[in-house]
């Protein structure tokens, strides 16, 4: 995995970590991205995590930002 990504994603799961319990889509959320760092595997991660930010917009918009932030990143890395 790119270092640049690791870094990125361990990033995301920190910023995730203390709302895991706010709500299931957060928990959703982190699961997706430590299993991408566990495996080294981003098949599908973008379309997942897309689909979490749209569930939070209106609950978590600071965190449905930061996870459009890496949607982002991912899809100018081709991922």
């Amino acid at each position: 995995m790119d270092p640049t990504l690791r870094q990125q994603l361990e990033h995301v799961a920190e910023e995730l970590h203390p709302h895991r319990e706010a709500q299931p889509t957060i928990e959703s959320a982190h699961t997706d991205v430590r299993d991408a760092l566990d495996t080294e595997s981003t098949e599908g991660l973008s379309d997942r995590l897309d689909r979490h930010a749209v569930e939070l917009e209106t609950s978590h918009p600071s965190i449905s930002t930061l996870i459009r932030t890496l949607v982002s990143e991912l899809s100018s890395m081709g991922i």
